[in-house]
């Protein structure tokens, strides 16, 4: 081991990053000092068999984590930053805004090194204590420990999915939730719990159970949609859309099919329709795993085995809905498959609210695209109808949108 202490800008700078947390000043001598005297155990192989045989992870993939750690172990930088992004790991308040600060060690050509993409799920799986922890402290059912537990082996199954089998791993950001154990499989799909309703948008209800969304503080397109999403940027006839309210009546433009923006502006009598869902309510969110039947019979059943779950071990989560936020929500795809189809069936269970969306997640999620900035339409697979009717699509310059669906809890 090279005992020589870099400054951490030119340790960053070693592995070819030039952007890091700066609070990583704070506790870069203490994890060096830890380093310099004991080694990284996370670059050890015999790290990951421990893991799985404690916690009965890394089932799948335990090779790809062990032939990771060797190759980082060989490279004195690497270990010393993997020990800093697991130190980072540690503050779960920050975490979110280090992952956003920091520019991942990279080779420097920019090409494949399993020492370099598998860093994260190596510094991911460090915190296994803690998330194993935060399910026996709500006495989870083994199963549900288990399935969480192994969650975060996504990252590396993605990736190789889209790397022609290379390991590596990706979306570090999004399997925070696994850390945090706000991921649960109930049936069909994924719920996260704890989750926060972040749309422009306040919700209304009326005594009939029926429900609108009114569009607010954003900046919509002349069409509708919403102000930058794909084909729909230039600002002329924009405008803004926001929710007024009086002693009588709220009045905004309501979201229509597709989650567009109406450029009607209608009046709610507040004698008639109360505040239901509003930023910063808390929701369920559902995320929707590869695979499985899509009938309407898995998805009620998925609904209700997850209200009764939320009861039972999370009491004290009182969410206002369930909510989606997905290419699925796209009403253009039931255009598309037809409206008899099951993905089409649980898309119309939903109210829909437009987001400013790239429409490039069916390359990611459909067409398993490594890179969903840089794809070649023409060159799209066919293997199914879904994938030729996708193909069409782009090509004929449209796109599906990711949109947001929601249905509020006491409508399920």
């Amino acid at each position: 081991m090279n005992n020589t202490r870099p400054t951490l800008e030119a340790l960053m700078h070693s592995v070819n990053s030039k952007r890091w947390p700066a609070r990583w000043e704070s506790f870069y001598d203490r994890v060096m000092d830890e380093y310099e005297k004991n080694g990284c155990p996370f670059a050890e192989p015999s790290y990951y068999d421990g893991l799985a045989e404690k916690y009965n992870m890394l089932p799948n993939f335990l090779e790809d984590y062990k032939a990771g750690a060797a190759a980082v172990k060989e490279d004195d930088s690497l270990c010393r930053v993997l020990m800093l992004i697991c130190e980072s790991l540690k503050d779960r308040k920050n975490i979110a805004s280090d992952i956003r600060e920091l520019e991942l060690p990279h080779s420097q050509d920019g090409g494949y090194s399993i020492k370099y993409d598998m860093l994260t799920a190596l510094a991911m799986a460090s915190a296994a204590q803690y998330q194993h922890s935060l399910y026996t402290a709500r006495s989870l059912p083994q199963e549900h420990i288990d399935y969480g537990m192994r969650h975060l082996e996504g990252m590396v199954r993605n990736f190789k999915s889209r790397n022609n089998g290379r390991s590596g791993a990706m979306s570090w950001e999004w399997y925070q939730l696994g850390i945090d154990a706000k991921i649960y499989r109930i049936g069909r799909l994924e719920i996260e719990i704890f989750a926060k309703f972040t749309q422009n948008a306040i919700v209304y209800e009326n005594s009939k159970g029926e429900v609108i969304a009114l569009a607010n503080n954003v900046r919509v397109h002349r069409e509708g949609y919403i102000l930058g999403s794909a084909h729909y940027k230039d600002e002329e006839g924009a405008w803004e859309a926001s929710v007024t309210e009086d002693e009588l009546f709220c009045a905004g433009y309501p979201y229509i099919r597709r989650g567009v923006v109406s450029k009607g502006k209608i009046r709610l009598a507040k004698d008639e329709w109360r505040r239901i869902i509003e930023p910063g309510d808390p929701v369920v969110s559902l995320h929707i795993p590869a695979g499985g039947g899509f009938t309407d019979e898995a998805i009620d059943k998925c609904f209700a085995d997850s209200k009764e779950f939320l009861a039972k071990y999370f009491p004290d989560f009182d969410y206002k809905a369930f909510v989606c936020s997905s290419w699925l929500m796209d009403d253009m795809l039931s255009d598309m498959i037809g409206e008899n189809k099951n993905i089409s069936k649980f898309c119309e269970r939903f109210s829909k609210i437009g987001q400013r969306s790239a429409g490039r997640a069916v390359f990611s999620f459909v067409f398993l695209q490594p890179d969903v900035n840089n794809v070649d339409y023409n060159a799209l697979p066919e293997n199914s109808t879904l994938e030729r009717e996708l193909k069409k699509h782009y090509i004929d310059g449209k796109a599906i949108y990711e949109c947001y669906g929601f249905i509020a809890k006491d409508n399920i």
